[in-house]
């Protein structure tokens, strides 16, 4: 699953998910459009903490 995949599962816009986890906004949608990825750590940290998100 990708992070805009998990983003958009939570059905909160880019900029609240972002502010929350303490990205730049300019970072996190370079991340969701694929111009940049993050670093696998960080790639795997983002997507367990959007899936718990999902799970309240």
């Amino acid at each position: 699953m990708t992070i805009k995949e998990a983003r958009t599962k939570t059905n909160r816009p880019a900029e609240e998910i972002a502010k929350l986890l303490g990205f730049p906004l300019k970072t996190w949608l370079a991340w969701e459009e694929g111009e940049r990825k993050p670093p696998q750590y960080i790639e795997q940290l983002i997507l367990e903490r959007l899936e718990k998100m999902n799970k309240f």
